[in-house]
């Protein structure tokens, strides 16, 4: 079984198709990805730009975080042909339904599934089906690692193992990549610990009080009759 990471950044749809948005606010503009083999080395990479239907700029908040611009995007595949050959060079590099997908946050897989609704893609490529059923928001099982509560952001993740961010922050390919460092760490169990044992301490819960307000009451009124 080989490891998936995969990344997307998105581009807010026009405000002007209402109805659309009821249903999905941002369209894909790039995928990013990258796999690990069984002995979690890096064996090959996916970046792809996506035309956007839903607007013909790319909105000043994607712009200003991914640094990507409308010359990016303008000549690109529309989402239907990058997804398809997303879900291809996984089946291609892995052996079809050979892997499992990891995301950084829920987020990406509830875009996809939007944007699969809205644009009425995905359902007749064979390999749609294993990669929803087998997609792991990892933002979480870190999170659940370190005994987290509250959702971290990559960059957090990155330094809690001692890590710089490799690459451009909000590139696709290196969110992935960058996503794909932390996975490969935690999998040396005490090396993990010692890198977050900081963080894991951090986030214990506080020891249970072993007395109540009531005693404490009790004991002042004990001391105030003393007196």
């Amino acid at each position: 079984m080989k490891y998936v990471f995969v990344d997307f950044e998105m581009n807010e749809i026009d405000r002007k198709y209402r109805k659309i948005r009821r249903e999905c606010a941002n369209e894909i503009v790039q995928i990013g990805a990258v796999m690990l083999d069984e002995e979690l080395n890096e064996i090959g990479e996916f970046r792809e730009y996506a035309r956007p239907v839903y607007n013909d700029c790319i909105s000043g908040g994607c712009a200003q975080v991914t640094e990507i611009t409308y010359e990016n995007v303008a000549d690109a595949k529309p989402i239907e042909e990058v997804y398809a050959a997303f879900a291809d060079w996984c089946a291609g590099l892995a052996g079809p339904r050979g892997y499992r997908i990891f995301a950084w946050s829920e987020n990406d897989l509830t875009q996809l599934l939007n944007e699969m609704k809205i644009k009425d893609f995905g359902a007749d490529h064979p390999e749609t089906e294993w990669i929803l059923d087998n997609w792991i928001d990892y933002q979480q099982e870190y999170s659940d690692l370190i005994g987290c509560r509250s959702a971290l952001s990559l960059s957090t993740a990155v330094g809690s193992v001692g890590m710089k961010f490799s690459g451009h922050q909000h590139d696709a390919l290196w969110d992935a990549r960058n996503t794909a460092h932390i996975f490969q760490i935690a999998q040396d169990e005490e090396q993990f610990e010692k890198l977050t044992a900081p963080l894991i301490e951090a986030f214990k819960p506080p020891e249970p009080m072993t007395y109540s307000l009531g005693d404490i009451l009790k004991a002042a009124l004990k001391r105030m009759i003393t007196f």
